[in-house]
């Protein structure tokens, strides 16, 4: 879904349980919550994952987001990854 965190910028967010991980699920959700938020006119769409999350942070970046912030927030372990429309 999205949701607006505290610096007041709707922003894409996703989880799988750990069951559900390896199928491509998480390709499907990024991919489509990015579409719908362009479609609201979110653009650029913004995501912030935990620097450590490796398959998030690769999701989103197969999905055609890049990293804009490595310490997001001043949080240097929270990154904020932005897609635009094309």
């Amino acid at each position: 879904g999205t949701a607006r965190p505290p610096d007041g910028w709707e922003e894409i967010i996703y989880g799988l349980a750990r069951t559900y991980w390896n199928y491509g699920y998480g390709s499907e959700l990024v991919d489509a919550l990015s579409q719908f938020a362009l479609s609201k006119n979110l653009n650029p769409v913004r995501a912030t994952v935990h620097a450590e999350n490796q398959r998030s942070r690769r999701l989103l970046l197969r999905a055609g987001f890049v990293l804009a912030d490595s310490a997001h927030g001043g949080d240097p372990l929270t990154e904020l990854h932005l897609k635009s429309a094309q």
